[in-house]
């Protein structure tokens, strides 16, 4: 078990500055369950844990707090943008592991009516999902398991229904959303105040806050399509972009430094939209004519020191997850992918990576169903549903309460969850943080406490 001295200043420090409508289209009925071969590295397994019918055309996912799984879910169709906005086929389905075996067995319709939901992620008692034209936060409010609340918290992102506009969000460990749009145009204001953010073309890195105030560009460049970033221990973000490079194709895994430019090299009048001060940044790594979608950095240490620092990602065109293990190069880092579960299964196409609490990592199949703008995919086979599968360490450790369910987060006193900060569960750590800076100026001394703690003894 690792201590606090190992994990608590980065924690500390982060907790500190946290407190400074149309009818929907009905889905494709469910195919037969489909499980399908995956191979994996000697001891390594995979379960099946969701097959149809619980998920149809499942895309991008996460966990909230409580271990359910919300789904980004298509309805297996291939529409261009005014069809989507007319029919809002789309929808986000829950999944709950009922007897906490590892495999889902209950499945509903949190939302649907949306036009093409791109990811979701849960903060705040709320669920924020990307879907054209925009950021929205979705609340359950009566408690009966389907939102009955959606505001739109950022937009005027434009789409031509292909998959490459918007996608996220992803919560950063400073408390922003950030959120991913590509190279189809925007034209975005502050909501509420009406202040213009930006208005161009090229693709960038967005942040705002929860309440959706402060919206933000990270960074940009030329690319077509940064799909999902994903964030380290110190915060530093990671992502995967299509078409970083156009003849020949070439996509990247890229690190997002705050104000930084990235290629397309052949799209200068889009580069021009932004400041440089120096060259383009370059990738972490080519990884040729792929398709990347969704990316994990996971945190637990379950998996070894081999597994340490490493990046997975998903690449819906060769039916492979890959790993690239992260090699600090000056200020940025540097890269040689490799293959980590694969499948000679045609009709598989990954979209998507998520570390689950335990240390396991899912990953999504969304399918055969999609072709618009994927010369590789040649033809729709709706038949072919999809699925979500895990992939674990046979005897890795399991931790008991992987989520710090037992934990009464609400009345802990700020010195209990100071001392969890250091707990070897990421997600009772990440939870600590948010809890501390929910507590505002209530948790000021603890945390300043331990930190002038560990400044002491530093300097002894």
């Amino acid at each position: 078990m690792q201590t606090l001295p190992h994990r608590a200043p980065l924690a500390l420090v982060l907790a500190l500055a946290a407190i400074t409508s149309v009818a929907a289209t009905a889905q494709t009925p469910a195919a037969t369950p489909r499980p399908v071969a995956i191979q994996v590295p000697a001891g390594f397994e995979v379960i099946p844990v969701a097959l149809p019918p619980l998920v149809t055309f499942p895309m991008l996912g996460n966990f909230d707090d409580r271990g359910r799984l919300f789904v980004a879910e298509t309805a297996g169709v291939n529409l261009d943008e005014k069809e989507l906005d007319a029919k809002r086929p789309g929808r986000i389905t829950v999944l709950e592991d009922a007897d906490g075996d590892g495999i889902f067995d209950r499945s509903s319709v949190f939302a649907d009516q949306l036009a093409f939901p791109m990811g979701a992620v849960w903060h705040e008692g709320a669920l924020f999902v990307t879907s054209a034209p925009g950021l929205w936060r979705l609340e359950d409010r009566d408690g009966d398991g389907r939102a009955d609340s959606r505001a739109i918290l950022a937009t005027g992102f434009k789409s031509t229904g292909n998959a490459a506009d918007v996608h996220g969000p992803f919560l950063h460990p400073n408390g922003r959303l950030y959120w991913c749009h590509g190279r189809k145009g925007h034209e975005v204001y502050q909501i509420p105040g009406g202040a213009l953010v930006s208005k161009g073309l090229g693709a960038r890195i967005w942040s705002c806050r929860p309440d959706g105030s402060d919206i933000q560009v990270h960074a940009g460049g030329g690319m077509d399509n940064p799909v999902e970033v994903a964030f380290n221990q110190q915060g530093e973000m990671f992502g995967t972009a299509n078409i970083v490079h156009g003849t020949p194709r070439n996509d990247a895994i890229l690190h997002w430094v705050h104000g930084g430019v990235y290629p397309r090299s052949d799209q200068e009048p889009v580069l021009a939209e932004f400041k440089r001060t120096g060259d383009l940044v370059p990738p972490v790594a080519f990884i040729g004519h792929v398709a990347p979608a969704g990316i994990a950095l996971p945190r637990s240490e379950s998996w070894g020191a081999e597994y340490r620092n490493n990046l997975f990602y998903a690449e819906f065109n060769t039916h492979r997850v890959m790993r690239l293990p992260l090699q600090r190069n000056g200020a940025s880092y540097r890269g040689a992918t490799q293959p980590f579960a694969t499948t000679a299964d045609s009709g598989v196409h990954f979209t998507d990576a998520i570390e689950d609490a335990d240390g396991s990592l899912l990953v999504i199949d969304t399918g055969a169903w999609f072709y618009r703008g994927c010369p590789t995919s040649g033809a729709s086979r709706p038949e072919i549903t999809g699925g979500i599968y895990r992939i674990r360490r046979i005897g890795a450790p399991r931790p008991a309460d992987p989520r710090g369910n037992a934990i009464a987060w609400k009345t802990s006193s700020p010195e209990s969850l100071v001392a969890l900060l250091g707990d070897p569960r990421h997600v009772v750590r990440d939870r600590a943080v948010a809890e501390l800076a929910r507590r505002g100026d209530a948790a000021v001394p603890a945390l300043t406490s331990a930190l002038g703690f560990r400044s002491a003894r530093r300097s002894r």
